[in-house]
């Protein structure tokens, strides 16, 4: 959903894809070493971005897509 409404708005976006290992352990080590990097308060996938203002949760990330491009309700 997240992609669908950067794309619907012709918002560049780099789409990160973190690989994540095989059973039975499935390890996301890539996203373990680089997850307090970006100074999240809540260091959860999918995060974003947007200069100094930063969201981590799906719900979340929306409403603050929808809100800043005109696509909330009123």
């Amino acid at each position: 959903m997240i992609r669908n409404l950067l794309v619907y708005k012709n918002i560049d976006f780099e789409d990160r894809r973190l690989p994540f290992g095989g059973p039975p352990d499935y390890a996301c080590t890539q996203w373990q070493a680089e997850k307090f990097s970006h100074g999240l308060t809540f260091p959860n996938l999918p995060y974003y971005i947007d200069g100094d203002f930063k969201l981590t949760q799906s719900l979340a990330i929306l409403r603050y897509l929808g809100r800043k491009h005109d696509l909330a309700g009123r």
